[in-house]
């Protein structure tokens, strides 16, 4: 079955209600690691090992905090969603943005902008074919 992305959302809404009692003494340490639990019994469930994995994995991120319990709390909450949004993103097909030096989806543009030495260019090429063929039809 396909990982659901109204699922993740729910997860999602979880965490928020679990950030704002971060500041509560004592820390729902037991419904954060039940909230954890919840999410890995749904992604195996959908035998998503690749998810599961990535769940728990904070690699190449970065937080900021004190050491202390309440810190590493908020990090696990904080780090778990991001991969949440990940797996949204992921999972509904976003396209990355469209970069400058990429040639805008249409058949033939008049112009390209591309990296050049001095930052950004035109490329022309598609504009003159355009009036070569305009200038002399019998040519192509």
């Amino acid at each position: 079955m396909p990982i659901d992305p109204k699922r993740l959302a729910v997860f999602l809404r979880e965490a928020e209600g679990l950030r704002k009692r971060v500041g509560e003494t004592p820390l729902p340490i037991a419904e954060h690691n039940a909230w954890v639990d919840r999410m890995s019994a749904y992604f195996a469930e959908q035998d998503a090992e690749e998810y599961l994995v990535r769940l728990s994995d904070f690699s190449g991120m970065t937080f900021y905090g004190d050491g202390s319990e309440r810190s590493r709390m908020s990090n696990s909450i904080d780090g778990r969603s991001r991969r949440l949004h990940e797996f949204i993103k992921e999972i509904s097909g976003a396209q990355a943005p469209l970069q400058l030096h990429q040639a805008p989806p249409t058949e033939n543009p008049i112009f390209i902008l591309k990296p050049s030495f001095f930052g950004f260019g035109i490329d022309l090429r598609a504009g003159w074919k355009k009036v070569a063929k305009w200038l002399w039809p019998s040519a192509q």
